[in-house]
């Protein structure tokens, strides 16, 4: 049964990706940073920010799932 369209999107419908020839011109700094437990995680912010508002814009995965964009292109 289909519910009733509420005429905001579905979240869990992903977007069609960008063509291949168009990305986002923002560039991300990538820092490598080692767990206690000795695995390391991979924290990606955008390079031009103000330090303080840096510090609530991150993201992090662990090392291992990071890949370079080249490579999947």
């Amino acid at each position: 049964m289909s519910q009733p369209s509420s005429g905001e999107p579905d979240p869990s419908i992903a977007p069609e990706p960008l063509p291949q020839e168009e990305f986002p011109s923002e560039q991300l700094s990538a820092v490598v940073e080692e767990r206690a437990d000795n695995s390391e995680r991979c924290i990606l912010y955008p390079e031009n920010i103000d330090p303080v508002d840096a510090e609530t814009h991150w993201l992090a995965v662990d090392a291992e799932f990071a890949v370079d964009v080249a490579d999947c292109r």
